[in-house]
Order: structure tokens, then sequence, then C-alpha cells
């Protein structure tokens, strides 16, 4: 049997805590966030990009936990922030939903039984 030690961190504009800020975005299946919810809900989103090229306007108002600097800059740090969560995790991959990888990033981990 392969057991699954899933470790969870996410970046978000907003500051919700990552339970709400999946919910609000819509994009975890319902089920599923009720299962997740007591373990997303202690979890505060990692800072996140922000360009108004690529967001709805209508996204302005939440956008309370953004990164600054250069484009470039802004992504290096999303990347160090993986590598970091990575390393303290001890993890040998890191793995992202598809449809959510600006709002909630699962980081997985298969435990050798």
């Amino acid at each position: 049997m392969v057991i699954i030690n899933a470790f969870f961190s996410g970046w978000d504009i907003s500051s919700l805590n990552l339970a709400d800020a999946s919910e609000r975005a819509q994009v975890l299946d319902y089920g599923l966030q009720r299962q997740l919810r007591p373990h997303l809900e202690k979890l505060k989103p990692r800072p996140s990009i922000y360009c108004p090229d690529f967001i709805a306007a209508n996204q302005v108002d939440r956008a309370d936990n953004i990164l600054s600097g250069t484009k470039q800059e802004m992504m290096e740090q999303i990347r160090m922030d993986i590598r970091d969560f990575k390393s303290k995790n001890n993890l040998d991959k890191v793995c992202f939903p598809q449809r959510a990888i600006m709002i909630i990033a699962f980081l997985l981990h298969p435990a050798k039984t």
C-alpha cells in the first residue's frame, strides 16, 4: 500500500485563509473542499503576484496580499517559496492541481511503507 502524506501551501492575492480562498474561487470539488477544510483553514496564503493586465478588475478590492517588485523578481520569489517549502518538508516532488495553481498548491510526498 502507498501512503500519501500531503503538505499544503498556497498563494493568493487575498489574505483569506486557504480554505475560504479555495471555496470563494471554486477551484476544488465541493466534497474535497469539505474534507480539506480543517487543514486549510489554519493556513494563510503566501503573497502572490498581482498584475492588473491578467486579473479581473473586480479583484482589486481583495488584493491585500501581494508581492512587490518587477515581474522577474516576483517570479523568483514564487520559485524561492517552492524551494523553501520543498526543503523544509523534505519533499522529493511538488505537484500543483491544474485548476488551482494560483489559489492553492498541494505539495505531496509519498511515504515509503
